[in-house]
């Protein structure tokens, strides 16, 4: 059902009846639906599906910081202490989720989370200033923290 939701048109589905609730964040590019066989196979909750904006069948997004808006609808849909499960992007507003309201949050399940877009995004409230390497170089370049902690090659990395 498309719901006003933190000032943005919203495609949201709730699903079952349990007492414990969870909300389930997309990844850039995808849907709700994407996230529907993964909750199909954890015990039963009351399950919060919605559209990123501009994703699915939720409304064009026009505003200027899209984190911050996609983290205020995720906190706008949040009714009390919730496991919120992220996928990507996704998880990376379920961080921030846990960071900045953690009274609406009891866990947080990442899927392979975008930590260099969080960190990147909210320099100072994640991890602070950016450090430097042994040789000088800005840590704040999502290749160079691709090249160390990976073992993707620069070629490889589609940031820069």
């Amino acid at each position: 059902m498309l719901r006003d939701v933190a000032g943005h048109e919203i495609w949201v589905v709730e699903k079952g009846e349990a007492d414990a609730a969870r909300l389930l964040i997309h990844c850039s590019l995808a849907h709700h639906e994407t996230l529907m066989p993964l909750a199909a196979k954890l015990a039963p909750a009351h399950d919060v599906f919605f559209d990123l904006p501009g994703h699915g069948r939720s409304a064009p997004w026009a505003g200027t910081d899209y984190h911050s808006d996609a983290t205020a609808v995720a906190a706008a849909l949040l009714h009390g202490p919730t496991h919120i499960i992220g996928h990507s992007f996704g998880a990376t507003v379920a961080l921030r989720l846990a960071v900045e309201r953690p009274d609406l949050v009891s866990r947080v399940t990442l899927i392979e989370p975008v930590m260099f877009a969080a960190a990147g995004g909210a320099r100072g409230r994640f991890v602070g200033p950016p450090a430097r390497y042994s040789d000088g170089t800005d840590s704040s370049d999502p290749c160079r923290r691709l090249d160390n902690r990976t073992r993707h090659s620069r070629r490889s990395c589609a940031f820069g």
